[in-house]
């Protein structure tokens, strides 16, 4: 263990008691004789949540590895530094809650400096037929926090990553994990298998809900019921470069829908970042945004360009001057945006299978707060999913 954390700290750090702790270490350490090439933990997936379980692993002492499907670790923690003056939050971009849980969740003091209050001023909103002023809904934005000149992707790799990178295994994509036995065996696209005490599962619902992990035994009816419901729909996240600003901070749109499952708008990306480019972005979430997710790229960018063009009279095309595309609709290992539940409960869906099959992510949330689809929520269920492991 690292002279940063003490076995008490680790326990503050939890919730739980250091004599719970020390129980949990020796009960897990105790099954060690059972061959040394067998992990404490094996964790699937290196976006929020893999990356803060193997933090609090590390930081505990156990044996793991992080296994990541991807080229990259993050997961729809992701930026692009190639296309504007400052970095782009290419997946999660806004911290829904106060700053201070950067401050948490990496246990430090100085987390929360790297993010302030997202403050737009205008917003305009096309009903389909109108575009009017309505600066309200601006306001209504105040308290949500966003990163000035980094990305929930840098918090990641700087708090969560930089301790453990040497036991994170990339372009690792997990075919089944067999509980069925004393150990866990998780088995690799290519072949190759691990075994392990215990296996945090952190991957989105969609690669779940797809089939594309087989579970022996096969995942409880119960818990296979709410998979079936859980909703994590189309989405992508589209910058542009304009020579020009003709736009409000915010243009939302009156599509229809109701539920949060539903969303589009165009947004001023450089609204309080250190840059004097004008950066668009256009977000589109669930329903609405299937028509344009399922286009190819470049038939993506002119219908962002022909909508704009429509509501200012042909400025996106005379300004556009480059774009850079997250299309998460189409990302092998994701297949969407984030979770949605109209119907069952993330707390069944994150419940643990057998003591040794746990879940963590934005969709497990095991605290029935009424929080789902947040970075900062994925993050804090890899608490929650370790002190189990700690039993």
């Amino acid at each position: 263990m690292s002279a940063k954390y003490t076995r008490r700290k680790i326990a503050a750090l939890l919730g739980v008691t250091p004599a719970m702790l020390a129980l949990g270490s020796q009960n897990v350490g105790a099954q060690s004789n059972t061959g040394s090439d067998v992990l404490d933990v094996a964790v699937i997936g290196a976006g929020a949540a893999g990356l803060t379980a193997g933090f609090l692993l590390n930081e505990a002492g156990l044996s793991f590895r992080v296994f990541e499907a991807a080229s990259i670790h993050g997961g729809r923690a992701k930026k692009d530094t190639s296309f504007a003056d400052f970095p782009l939050d290419l997946g999660g971009e806004w911290v829904h809650t106060w700053a201070d849980v950067l401050n948490t969740l990496s246990q430090t003091n100085s987390a929360s400096k790297t993010a302030r209050e997202w403050r737009p001023v205008s917003c305009q909103v096309w009903d389909g037929e109108t575009l009017y002023q309505a600066d309200r809904y601006a306001l209504e934005w105040r308290g949500e926090q966003r990163f000035i000149d980094t990305t929930w992707f840098d918090f990641f790799d700087r708090y969560m990553a930089q301790g453990i990178r040497d036991r994170i295994r990339l372009n690792a994509q997990v075919a089944e994990v067999d509980y069925s036995g004393d150990l866990v065996n998780i088995r690799f696209a290519d072949g190759v298998a691990v075994r392990a005490r215990h296996v945090i599962m952190t991957v989105p619902v969609n690669i779940l809900k797809r089939g594309d992990i087989a579970f022996t035994p096969d995942l409880p009816r119960k818990k296979r019921r709410v998979l079936d419901q859980v909703i994590m729909p189309d989405g992508f996240k589209l910058f542009m470069r304009m020579r020009e600003r003709f736009y409000p901070d915010m243009v939302l749109f009156d599509h229809g829908y109701e539920t949060p499952e539903a969303e589009i708008m165009f947004y001023n990306v450089s609204l309080d970042k250190p840059t004097n480019q004008n950066i668009l972005g256009w977000f589109a979430h669930g329903a609405v945004a299937t028509p344009y997710a399922r286009l190819s790229e470049r038939d993506l960018v002119q219908a962002a360009l022909d909508q704009l063009d429509q509501l200012y009279d042909g400025a996106a095309s005379r300004s556009y001057q480059g774009h850079v595309l997250q299309n998460w609709s189409k990302s092998p290992f994701h297949g969407g945006t984030y979770s949605y539940f109209a119907n069952g409960s993330p707390k069944t869906l994150g419940a643990s299978i057998d003591g040794r099959v746990h879940f963590a992510g934005e969709a497990y949330n095991q605290r029935w707060d009424g929080e789902w689809g947040y970075m900062h929520v994925a993050a804090r269920s890899a608490y929650d999913a370790v002190e189990k492991v700690l039993g």
